[in-house]
Protein backbone atom coordinates (compact mmCIF):
# COMPACT_ATOMS: atom_id res chain seq x y z
CA UNK A 1 0.00 0.00 0.00
CA UNK A 2 1.28 3.51 -0.55
CA UNK A 3 1.27 6.88 0.90
CA UNK A 4 -0.05 10.15 1.13
CA UNK A 5 1.22 12.93 0.62
CA UNK A 6 1.34 13.76 4.39
CA UNK A 7 3.01 10.69 5.19
CA UNK A 8 5.40 11.22 2.76
CA UNK A 9 6.08 14.78 3.97
CA UNK A 10 6.60 13.36 7.84
CA UNK A 11 9.02 10.68 5.96
CA UNK A 12 11.11 13.09 4.24
CA UNK A 13 11.72 14.89 7.15
CA UNK A 14 12.09 12.12 9.41
CA UNK A 15 15.51 12.47 11.70
CA UNK A 16 16.10 9.16 11.43
CA UNK A 17 15.40 8.17 7.97
CA UNK A 18 12.52 6.01 7.28
CA UNK A 19 10.79 4.03 4.02
CA UNK A 20 7.31 3.61 5.81
CA UNK A 21 5.03 5.17 8.43
CA UNK A 22 1.76 3.95 9.33
CA UNK A 23 -1.43 6.17 10.98
CA UNK A 24 -0.40 6.23 14.90
CA UNK A 25 3.05 6.08 14.91
CA UNK A 26 5.39 8.96 16.60
CA UNK A 27 8.05 10.22 14.20
CA UNK A 28 10.67 12.74 15.03
CA UNK A 29 10.40 14.96 12.13
CA UNK A 30 13.24 18.19 11.16
CA UNK A 31 11.22 21.35 10.98
CA UNK A 32 12.10 24.14 8.29
CA UNK A 33 10.34 27.26 9.82
CA UNK A 34 8.76 27.75 13.06
CA UNK A 35 7.39 30.95 14.57
CA UNK A 36 5.11 32.57 17.06
CA UNK A 37 3.11 35.48 17.64
CA UNK A 38 3.27 38.04 20.11
CA UNK A 39 1.18 36.61 22.84
CA UNK A 40 3.56 33.32 22.52
CA UNK A 41 6.67 35.15 23.22
CA UNK A 42 5.68 37.28 25.52
CA UNK A 43 4.82 34.33 27.78
CA UNK A 44 7.08 32.49 27.18
CA UNK A 45 9.71 34.73 27.36
CA UNK A 46 11.90 34.25 30.87
CA UNK A 47 12.35 30.61 29.48
CA UNK A 48 13.51 31.87 26.33
CA UNK A 49 15.97 34.75 27.74
CA UNK A 50 17.63 31.13 28.97
CA UNK A 51 18.51 29.92 25.94
CA UNK A 52 20.62 33.00 25.29
CA UNK A 53 21.55 32.39 21.43
CA UNK A 54 19.51 29.71 18.49
CA UNK A 55 21.28 27.08 16.47
CA UNK A 56 19.30 28.55 13.49
CA UNK A 57 17.91 32.09 14.08
CA UNK A 58 17.14 32.54 10.01
CA UNK A 59 14.99 29.46 10.71
CA UNK A 60 12.29 31.26 12.87
CA UNK A 61 10.47 34.69 13.63
CA UNK A 62 8.13 36.93 15.47
CA UNK A 63 4.51 38.04 13.90
CA UNK A 64 3.74 40.99 15.71
CA UNK A 65 -0.11 40.89 13.66
CA UNK A 66 -2.40 39.05 16.17
CA UNK A 67 -3.12 42.61 18.18
CA UNK A 68 -3.01 46.22 16.99
CA UNK A 69 -3.09 49.82 18.66
CA UNK A 70 -1.57 48.78 21.86
CA UNK A 71 -2.54 52.34 23.41
CA UNK A 72 -5.58 51.24 24.93
CA UNK A 73 -4.03 48.52 26.79
CA UNK A 74 -0.93 48.62 28.49
CA UNK A 75 -0.42 44.44 29.10
CA UNK A 76 -0.52 44.06 25.21
CA UNK A 77 1.53 47.31 24.82
CA UNK A 78 4.12 45.14 27.21
CA UNK A 79 4.21 42.29 25.44
CA UNK A 80 4.57 44.08 22.34
CA UNK A 81 7.56 45.66 23.96
CA UNK A 82 9.28 42.27 25.44
CA UNK A 83 8.49 40.30 22.29
CA UNK A 84 10.40 42.98 20.72
CA UNK A 85 13.46 42.18 23.22
CA UNK A 86 12.83 38.40 23.04
CA UNK A 87 13.76 38.62 19.27
CA UNK A 88 16.65 40.81 19.69
CA UNK A 89 18.19 38.60 22.22
CA UNK A 90 17.50 35.57 19.68
CA UNK A 91 18.50 37.24 16.72
CA UNK A 92 15.61 36.35 14.74
CA UNK A 93 13.52 38.36 12.01
CA UNK A 94 10.69 40.53 13.49
CA UNK A 95 7.55 41.16 11.30
CA UNK A 96 6.10 44.32 13.35
CA UNK A 97 2.50 45.83 13.34
CA UNK A 98 0.75 45.98 10.12
CA UNK A 99 3.51 43.76 8.45
CA UNK A 100 0.14 41.48 8.57
CA UNK A 101 -1.30 37.91 9.52
CA UNK A 102 1.53 35.21 10.04
CA UNK A 103 -0.34 32.42 8.23
CA UNK A 104 -0.88 34.63 5.17
CA UNK A 105 2.57 36.15 5.11
CA UNK A 106 4.58 32.78 5.36
CA UNK A 107 3.03 31.44 2.57
CA UNK A 108 3.40 35.08 0.71
CA UNK A 109 6.73 34.83 1.67
CA UNK A 110 7.29 31.37 -0.19
CA UNK A 111 8.37 29.87 3.78
CA UNK A 112 6.08 27.34 3.09
CA UNK A 113 5.93 25.64 0.03
CA UNK A 114 5.31 22.38 -1.74
CA UNK A 115 6.49 19.64 0.49
CA UNK A 116 7.56 21.79 3.67
CA UNK A 117 7.13 21.30 7.11
CA UNK A 118 5.86 24.72 9.36
CA UNK A 119 5.45 24.77 12.63
CA UNK A 120 3.62 27.95 14.70
CA UNK A 121 2.67 28.19 18.02
CA UNK A 122 -1.15 29.42 16.68
CA UNK A 123 -4.19 27.08 15.70
CA UNK A 124 -4.32 28.17 12.39
CA UNK A 125 -0.73 27.25 11.02
CA UNK A 126 -2.83 24.97 8.88
CA UNK A 127 -3.53 27.40 6.27
CA UNK A 128 0.16 26.69 5.10
CA UNK A 129 -0.80 23.53 3.30
CA UNK A 130 -2.69 25.78 0.33
CA UNK A 131 0.60 25.43 -1.34
CA UNK A 132 1.55 21.83 -0.92
CA UNK A 133 3.23 21.81 2.45
CA UNK A 134 2.05 21.35 6.06
CA UNK A 135 1.82 23.37 8.46
CA UNK A 136 1.18 22.29 12.35
CA UNK A 137 0.32 23.68 15.55
CA UNK A 138 3.12 23.11 18.82
CA UNK A 139 2.73 24.71 21.91
CA UNK A 140 5.29 23.76 24.66
CA UNK A 141 7.15 22.01 21.80
CA UNK A 142 8.22 25.30 20.29
CA UNK A 143 11.10 25.72 22.81
CA UNK A 144 12.27 22.45 21.43
CA UNK A 145 11.86 23.21 18.07
CA UNK A 146 14.20 26.52 19.06
CA UNK A 147 17.35 24.07 20.13
CA UNK A 148 17.16 21.47 18.09
CA UNK A 149 15.29 22.01 14.72
CA UNK A 150 12.48 19.16 15.31
CA UNK A 151 9.70 17.90 16.87
CA UNK A 152 7.57 14.87 17.47
CA UNK A 153 4.37 14.12 15.56
CA UNK A 154 1.64 11.22 15.47
CA UNK A 155 1.08 10.15 11.83
CA UNK A 156 -2.71 11.42 11.25
CA UNK A 157 -4.74 9.12 9.29
CA UNK A 158 -6.43 11.22 6.18
CA UNK A 159 -9.88 12.30 5.31
CA UNK A 160 -10.17 13.69 2.10
CA UNK A 161 -12.96 16.42 0.86
CA UNK A 162 -13.74 16.53 -2.63
CA UNK A 163 -15.69 19.43 -3.92
CA UNK A 164 -16.80 19.52 -7.25
CA UNK A 165 -19.14 22.19 -9.65
CA UNK A 166 -19.33 25.80 -10.37
CA UNK A 167 -20.50 27.96 -7.28
CA UNK A 168 -23.80 30.17 -8.03
CA UNK A 169 -23.51 34.06 -8.32
CA UNK A 170 -22.57 35.10 -4.51
CA UNK A 171 -21.18 31.86 -3.39
CA UNK A 172 -17.59 31.79 -2.38
CA UNK A 173 -15.13 29.86 -0.99
CA UNK A 174 -15.47 30.63 2.52
CA UNK A 175 -19.25 30.08 2.46
CA UNK A 176 -18.35 26.62 0.83
CA UNK A 177 -16.31 25.71 3.68
CA UNK A 178 -19.02 27.04 5.82
CA UNK A 179 -21.36 24.69 4.52
CA UNK A 180 -19.12 22.24 5.33
CA UNK A 181 -18.51 22.74 8.72
CA UNK A 182 -22.22 22.76 9.67
CA UNK A 183 -22.74 19.64 7.47
CA UNK A 184 -20.16 17.41 8.87
CA UNK A 185 -19.75 18.68 11.81
CA UNK A 186 -17.02 20.46 14.17
CA UNK A 187 -15.77 16.48 15.33
CA UNK A 188 -15.71 15.32 11.95
CA UNK A 189 -11.76 15.11 11.12
CA UNK A 190 -10.44 15.28 14.82
CA UNK A 191 -6.96 14.62 14.97
CA UNK A 192 -7.17 13.71 11.23
CA UNK A 193 -5.20 14.83 7.84
CA UNK A 194 -7.82 16.93 5.85
CA UNK A 195 -6.97 16.79 1.79
CA UNK A 196 -8.99 19.34 -0.40
CA UNK A 197 -9.25 18.37 -3.53
CA UNK A 198 -12.32 18.27 -6.54
CA UNK A 199 -12.49 20.23 -9.61
CA UNK A 200 -13.96 23.25 -7.40
CA UNK A 201 -10.67 23.62 -4.98
CA UNK A 202 -8.27 23.48 -7.95
CA UNK A 203 -10.27 26.39 -10.08
CA UNK A 204 -9.34 28.87 -7.42
CA UNK A 205 -6.54 31.05 -6.71
CA UNK A 206 -4.32 30.28 -4.00
CA UNK A 207 -5.25 33.27 -1.67
CA UNK A 208 -9.27 32.15 -2.38
CA UNK A 209 -7.94 28.04 -1.15
CA UNK A 210 -7.25 29.57 2.59
CA UNK A 211 -10.61 29.13 4.20
CA UNK A 212 -10.16 25.74 3.48
CA UNK A 213 -6.98 24.90 4.87
CA UNK A 214 -7.25 27.27 7.64
CA UNK A 215 -10.84 26.11 8.75
CA UNK A 216 -9.65 22.35 9.13
CA UNK A 217 -8.90 22.79 12.88
CA UNK A 218 -12.56 23.82 13.28
CA UNK A 219 -13.28 20.27 12.33
CA UNK A 220 -10.67 18.94 14.83
CA UNK A 221 -7.61 18.44 12.11
CA UNK A 222 -4.02 18.31 13.01
CA UNK A 223 -2.77 19.36 9.71
CA UNK A 224 -4.49 20.17 6.12
CA UNK A 225 -2.92 19.98 2.26
CA UNK A 226 -3.88 20.55 -1.02
CA UNK A 227 -2.43 18.90 -3.80
CA UNK A 228 -0.45 21.23 -6.04
CA UNK A 229 -1.75 22.27 -9.61
CA UNK A 230 -0.98 24.63 -12.64
CA UNK A 231 -2.02 27.40 -10.07
CA UNK A 232 -0.35 26.61 -7.39
CA UNK A 233 2.75 26.03 -9.26
CA UNK A 234 2.58 29.57 -11.02
CA UNK A 235 2.54 31.07 -7.54
CA UNK A 236 5.11 29.19 -6.72
CA UNK A 237 7.59 30.63 -9.40
CA UNK A 238 6.74 33.84 -8.08
CA UNK A 239 7.02 33.21 -4.37
CA UNK A 240 9.10 30.88 -4.15
CA UNK A 241 13.04 31.09 -3.81
CA UNK A 242 14.11 27.80 -1.95
CA UNK A 243 14.79 24.27 -3.27
CA UNK A 244 11.10 22.12 -2.77
CA UNK A 245 10.17 18.84 -3.81
CA UNK A 246 6.11 18.52 -4.73
CA UNK A 247 4.44 15.93 -3.20
CA UNK A 248 1.39 13.85 -3.87
CA UNK A 249 -0.36 10.81 -2.46
CA UNK A 250 0.25 7.32 -3.98
CA UNK A 251 -2.45 5.70 -5.72
CA UNK A 252 -2.89 3.21 -3.49
CA UNK A 253 -2.59 5.71 -0.65
CA UNK A 254 -5.01 4.90 2.24
CA UNK A 255 -8.08 7.11 2.66
CA UNK A 256 -9.91 6.62 6.37
CA UNK A 257 -12.90 8.53 4.67
CA UNK A 258 -13.56 10.57 1.49
CA UNK A 259 -16.49 13.31 2.22
CA UNK A 260 -17.99 14.45 -1.65
CA UNK A 261 -20.13 18.10 -1.61
CA UNK A 262 -21.65 19.48 -5.09
CA UNK A 263 -20.94 23.49 -4.88
CA UNK A 264 -23.63 23.96 -7.79
CA UNK A 265 -27.14 24.55 -5.79
CA UNK A 266 -25.33 26.24 -2.80
CA UNK A 267 -26.56 29.96 -1.67
CA UNK A 268 -24.69 32.14 0.70
CA UNK A 269 -23.83 30.53 4.21
CA UNK A 270 -24.18 31.92 7.45
CA UNK A 271 -22.57 31.06 10.76
CA UNK A 272 -24.79 32.72 13.48
CA UNK A 273 -23.49 33.26 17.26
CA UNK A 274 -22.22 31.09 18.97
CA UNK A 275 -20.40 28.35 17.17
CA UNK A 276 -18.78 27.96 13.27
CA UNK A 277 -20.80 24.93 13.53
CA UNK A 278 -24.09 26.69 13.66
CA UNK A 279 -24.33 27.46 9.86
CA UNK A 280 -27.73 28.57 8.08
CA UNK A 281 -27.99 29.96 4.66
CA UNK A 282 -28.49 33.26 4.22
CA UNK A 283 -32.30 32.43 3.59
CA UNK A 284 -32.71 31.62 6.83
CA UNK A 285 -30.57 34.07 8.37
CA UNK A 286 -31.36 37.65 7.02
CA UNK A 287 -32.40 40.37 9.35
CA UNK A 288 -30.31 40.13 12.11
CA UNK A 289 -29.06 43.59 13.52
CA UNK A 290 -25.47 43.55 13.09
CA UNK A 291 -23.56 46.92 14.93
CA UNK A 292 -19.99 46.12 13.14
CA UNK A 293 -18.43 44.77 10.41
CA UNK A 294 -15.01 43.45 9.83
CA UNK A 295 -13.48 43.05 6.21
CA UNK A 296 -10.70 40.87 6.98
CA UNK A 297 -9.31 38.01 8.93
CA UNK A 298 -7.54 35.28 7.94
CA UNK A 299 -9.94 33.72 5.85
CA UNK A 300 -11.27 37.23 4.36
CA UNK A 301 -8.40 39.55 3.44
CA UNK A 302 -6.84 38.50 0.29
CA UNK A 303 -6.94 41.26 -2.24
CA UNK A 304 -10.05 38.87 -4.01
CA UNK A 305 -11.89 39.62 -1.37
CA UNK A 306 -10.96 43.41 -1.14
CA UNK A 307 -12.41 43.43 -4.87
CA UNK A 308 -15.45 41.74 -4.34
CA UNK A 309 -16.42 44.28 -1.01
CA UNK A 310 -15.37 46.95 -3.03
CA UNK A 311 -17.81 45.97 -5.77
CA UNK A 312 -20.53 45.74 -3.75
CA UNK A 313 -19.77 48.94 -0.95
CA UNK A 314 -19.08 51.13 -4.74
CA UNK A 315 -21.78 53.60 -4.45
CA UNK A 316 -23.28 52.90 -1.06
CA UNK A 317 -23.31 54.18 2.23
CA UNK A 318 -22.45 51.62 5.46
CA UNK A 319 -25.24 51.59 8.45
CA UNK A 320 -23.19 49.11 10.68
CA UNK A 321 -19.50 50.15 11.68
CA UNK A 322 -17.22 49.12 9.40
CA UNK A 323 -13.43 48.22 9.02
CA UNK A 324 -11.43 46.75 6.41
CA UNK A 325 -8.36 45.25 7.15
CA UNK A 326 -6.05 43.88 4.29
CA UNK A 327 -4.67 40.47 5.49
CA UNK A 328 -0.41 41.97 4.42
CA UNK A 329 0.80 44.80 3.73
CA UNK A 330 1.39 44.36 0.22
CA UNK A 331 -2.56 43.23 -0.28
CA UNK A 332 -2.50 46.97 1.36
CA UNK A 333 -0.66 48.37 -1.40
CA UNK A 334 -2.57 46.25 -4.17
CA UNK A 335 -5.91 47.50 -2.83
CA UNK A 336 -4.63 51.04 -2.54
CA UNK A 337 -3.04 51.05 -6.20
CA UNK A 338 -6.44 49.36 -7.32
CA UNK A 339 -8.51 52.40 -5.88
CA UNK A 340 -10.31 49.93 -3.76
CA UNK A 341 -9.29 52.06 -0.66
CA UNK A 342 -11.03 55.12 -1.77
CA UNK A 343 -14.45 52.81 -2.37
CA UNK A 344 -13.99 52.03 0.91
CA UNK A 345 -13.43 55.52 2.84
CA UNK A 346 -16.28 57.38 0.90
CA UNK A 347 -18.66 54.29 1.68
CA UNK A 348 -18.04 55.29 5.11
CA UNK A 349 -15.62 52.54 5.75
CA UNK A 350 -12.27 52.94 8.22
CA UNK A 351 -8.92 51.49 6.88
CA UNK A 352 -6.83 49.37 9.13
CA UNK A 353 -3.21 48.48 9.11
CA UNK A 354 -2.66 44.83 7.90
CA UNK A 355 -3.12 42.35 11.37
CA UNK A 356 -6.10 39.77 12.14
CA UNK A 357 -8.71 42.25 12.53
CA UNK A 358 -11.86 41.73 14.74
CA UNK A 359 -11.67 37.85 15.14
CA UNK A 360 -10.63 38.19 18.66
CA UNK A 361 -10.69 41.66 19.86
CA UNK A 362 -8.83 42.13 21.91
CA UNK A 363 -6.94 45.97 20.91
CA UNK A 364 -9.11 47.72 18.45
CA UNK A 365 -13.13 47.85 17.57
CA UNK A 366 -13.81 46.50 21.21
CA UNK A 367 -17.36 45.45 21.19
CA UNK A 368 -20.02 46.21 23.81
CA UNK A 369 -21.83 43.81 26.15
CA UNK A 370 -25.02 43.17 23.57
CA UNK A 371 -23.67 44.20 20.74
CA UNK A 372 -22.94 41.99 17.10
CA UNK A 373 -20.66 42.19 14.92
CA UNK A 374 -19.79 40.51 11.72
CA UNK A 375 -16.15 38.82 10.12
CA UNK A 376 -15.19 36.19 7.54
CA UNK A 377 -12.70 35.11 10.34
CA UNK A 378 -12.84 31.14 11.61
CA UNK A 379 -14.12 31.84 15.01
CA UNK A 380 -17.16 33.08 17.13
CA UNK A 381 -17.45 31.64 20.16
CA UNK A 382 -18.97 33.04 22.93
CA UNK A 383 -16.27 35.02 24.91
CA UNK A 384 -13.93 35.47 21.95
CA UNK A 385 -14.96 38.77 21.72
CA UNK A 386 -16.10 40.69 25.01
CA UNK A 387 -18.47 39.04 27.11
CA UNK A 388 -21.95 39.35 26.16
CA UNK A 389 -21.11 40.50 22.42
CA UNK A 390 -21.74 37.98 19.36
CA UNK A 391 -20.68 37.38 16.44
CA UNK A 392 -21.72 36.24 12.56
CA UNK A 393 -18.94 34.60 10.76
CA UNK A 394 -19.92 35.05 6.40
CA UNK A 395 -17.76 35.77 3.50
CA UNK A 396 -16.24 39.00 2.77
CA UNK A 397 -19.35 39.77 0.00
CA UNK A 398 -21.74 38.96 2.54
CA UNK A 399 -20.19 40.97 4.84
CA UNK A 400 -19.74 44.19 2.40
CA UNK A 401 -23.67 43.39 1.88
CA UNK A 402 -24.85 43.63 5.74
CA UNK A 403 -22.36 46.78 6.31
CA UNK A 404 -24.79 48.48 3.91
CA UNK A 405 -27.67 47.49 5.40
CA UNK A 406 -27.32 47.03 9.23
CA UNK A 407 -28.46 43.52 9.46
CA UNK A 408 -27.71 39.97 8.22
CA UNK A 409 -27.79 40.40 4.28
CA UNK A 410 -28.06 38.73 0.90
CA UNK A 411 -24.50 40.07 -1.22
CA UNK A 412 -26.60 38.84 -4.35
CA UNK A 413 -28.86 41.82 -4.07
CA UNK A 414 -25.64 43.82 -5.15
CA UNK A 415 -24.15 41.60 -7.83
Amino acid sequence: MGFTAVEKILMNHAVTPTRKVTPGDIIIANVEYSGAHEGWAASSSRTIEQLKALPHPERYALYMGHHMCTANSNEIAANYKKSREVAAQMGVKVYDQGSGICHLQIVEQGIAHPGSLTVFSDSHTLGCGVTGGIGIQCGGETLGVLLNGSMWFKVPETHKYIIEGKAPKGVYSRDVVQYIIGDAGMDASVYKAIEWDGSYVHSLPVELRFPFTMMSVEMGAKTAFIEPDDIVMAYVKEHVKVPYTVVKDDPDARIEKTFHYDVSKLEPQVAAPSNPGNTKPISKARGARIDQVCIGTCCGSSIYDLRVAAQILKGHKVKARTIVVPGTRSVYSKAAAEGLVQIFVDAGADMYPAFCGTCQTLSVAYLAPGETQMHPGPRNWEGRTVEGAFTYLASPATCAASAIEGQVADCRNYL
